[in-house]
This record gives structure tokens, C-alpha cells and sequence, in this order.
């Protein structure tokens, strides 16, 4: 699980970070289960407009 505070365009960034940098050098690769997302606040509410958000890709050991 990545939790990530991002604008509404960093999505994407979000994923190739978890993905691209911290998955090749963790140790673990994809599962088969769906990865998924899950938002934690309303971003109307936040000063900044960000997404409060916690990005989850189930893993495996290498």
C-alpha cells in the first residue's frame, strides 16, 4: 500500500512511482489479485484540492 497526497492529474505518477521505482527493488513482485484504490477524503474539503489516497497492490515474494 502507497499512501500518496497528489493532485487529480498525478495519478498516474503515482502508480509508476509505486510500480516503476519502489516494486523492482522491494523484493516482491505483482500478485494476480486486481490492485485497487482506496480515497480517504473529499478533495473539495482540503485546502489544496489534493487526494488523499491509498494505492494497493496486492504482492508476492520474489
Amino acid at each position: 500500500v502507497a499512501h500518496v497526497e497528489i493532485d487529480p492529474t498525478q495519478y498516474s505518477e503515482a502508480w509508476d512511482r509505486l510500480m516503476g521505482d519502489w516494486m523492482p527493488q522491494s523484493g516482491y513482485q505483482p500478485d494476480d489479485l486486481m490492485c485497487y484504490e482506496i480515497y480517504l477524503n473529499s478533495p473539495d474539503k482540503h485546502p489544496e484540492g489534493k487526494h488523499i489516497v491509498e494505492i494497493c497492490e496486492p504482492i508476492r515474494p520474489l
